[in-house]
């Protein structure tokens, strides 16, 4: 496409005049760049550090006491925090009773590499029927990390 002077006019053309496409490029290979090192730098320098127990203990504790509250809504900070904490059981009973205050977020999580041995527990059947996953699922079908092992019963890896 283009204008009465011949000039190109589509959006791609408008994109490439104003030079977006080489920052865009410029500003992925500056991220790759900074992934890069701080990976290298976690190798050398073993960070992030794993946590000690006796700040593990207190973590919990500090969850234990805020979820004792019975909030009406669950704090994400506490969800999140036992996700990294690998505490499975405790995932579960923290988001099957209520709404935390980040759904999408908690739902991220499960999926991601930390929700890993919550997905494997084997509370997250109940979990997934609770929560309507398992609804979602016989309608559309699981995700790849998941399969169905009796009618209307999942594992998921």
């Amino acid at each position: 496409m283009g204008d009465i002077a011949g000039n190109e006019t589509s959006a791609w053309a408008a994109l490439k005049r104003r030079k977006l496409v080489q920052w865009a490029l410029a500003y992925a290979a500056g991220a790759w760049v900074l992934l890069q090192a701080v990976s290298l730098i976690a190798g050398v320098y073993g960070w992030p550090a794993p946590v000690q127990a006796t700040e593990r203990d207190h973590a919990i504790a500090v969850i234990d006491r805020c979820l004792a509250t019975k909030p009406d809504i669950t704090p994400f900070w506490a969800v999140k925090a036992l996700l990294y904490l690998d505490e499975p059981g405790r995932v579960l009973a923290a988001t099957q009773p209520r709404l935390t205050n980040n759904e999408t977020f908690v739902f991220q999580m499960l999926w991601s590499p930390y929700g890993k041995s919550t997905r494997t527990h084997p509370g997250f059947a109940e979990f997934a029927r609770k929560t309507g996953l398992v609804e979602l699922w016989e309608k559309h079908g699981p995700p790849d990390l998941c399969r169905e092992v009796a009618p209307g019963d999942y594992r998921c890896d």
